[in-house]
């Protein structure tokens, strides 16, 4: 996302091979990185309107995060903070549980890579848990949830199988646009040619736009909403309260492998035998 002062400061830059440098200009200037500023480093850029404070984010996130050891918090402008974390533990940590939000918006992360202005990070993609509704039950399944999950973004491969299974939904963590509506689901097609929508719910999901699907920003700073000034009728919007998830219980199990009599008789005689090992 850039803002006017970064596309001031790109003007500007451009502008340098109009001028000619004086002697003091001339030198160069051989600066030395610090390890600790870039190694362990998340860039986050805050889609609130609000003022940031520095300390107060540290406050809000040091219960959420739980992090090992202490991190440090720098506000670089135009609702950016990076985080300086001591270990790499703490980073993947926050990553992992991604998305995250302030003042009931998105948080963007991405990790710092070293050598770069802040200035041209580019903050577009948010991971989230998606959840897929309205499949018949011969197709929940690991290849439905990553087929389905690649039509919405790049799909975050899980190597635990139980996190794609949510009874009667499938779920995937697929990397999102911000810059592009919320998809709201998808008609696929199943055998004799029939279709059915698939119904998809975010998890986590914060503020967004009940007018353009939008997660940059919530219905009332809508710029179709702002336009109106305020006479559009709320009954005409596209997305709704229904796009947000419940809470997924992670311990829950929704499917088990229940034994049979002669299967547990088989067994019992092949351990007596020596040929099973326990």
């Amino acid at each position: 996302m850039v803002g006017p002062a970064s596309e001031m400061r790109d003007d500007i830059l451009n502008d340098w091979s109009r001028f000619s440098l004086t002697e003091k200009e001339v030198p160069q200037v051989t600066l030395i990185r610090s390890n600790k500023k870039s190694e362990f480093a998340l860039a986050a850029k805050f889609l609130t309107k609000r003022v940031l404070n520095a300390e107060a984010i540290g406050r809000t996130f040091k219960p959420l995060w739980k992090t090992q050891r202490s991190f440090q918090v720098q506000d670089m402008g135009n609702h950016i903070m990076v985080f300086v974390f001591e270990t790499k533990n703490d980073v993947e940590r926050v990553l992992m549980n991604e998305p995250w939000c302030f003042d009931k918006h998105l948080v963007l992360f991405q990790k710092y890579v070293s050598g770069q202005p802040i200035h041209q990070l580019q903050f577009n993609l948010v991971p989230f848990w998606l959840q897929f509704h309205g499949l018949p039950i011969d197709h929940l399944t690991d290849e439905t949830t990553v087929m389905i999950g690649n039509l919405v973004g790049n799909v975050i491969h899980s190597q635990i199988k139980e996190k794609l299974m949510g009874g009667d939904f499938l779920r995937i963590r697929v990397n999102v646009e911000i810059t592009k509506l919320l998809c709201r689901g998808h008609w696929v097609l199943l055998e004799a040619g029939r279709e059915v929508w698939v119904l998809f719910k975010y998890e986590k999901i914060p503020n967004f736009c009940y007018w353009c699907g939008l997660v940059s920003h919530d219905d009332k700073n809508c710029g179709k909403w702002l336009v109106s000034k305020g006479i559009l009728d709320i009954t005409n919007q596209e997305y709704n309260a229904w796009l947000p998830a419940p809470p997924f219980n992670h311990g829950k199990k929704t499917m088990v492998s229940v034994k049979g009599y002669e299967d547990e008789e088989e067994e019992s005689s092949q351990f007596a035998l020596g040929t099973v090992e326990r």
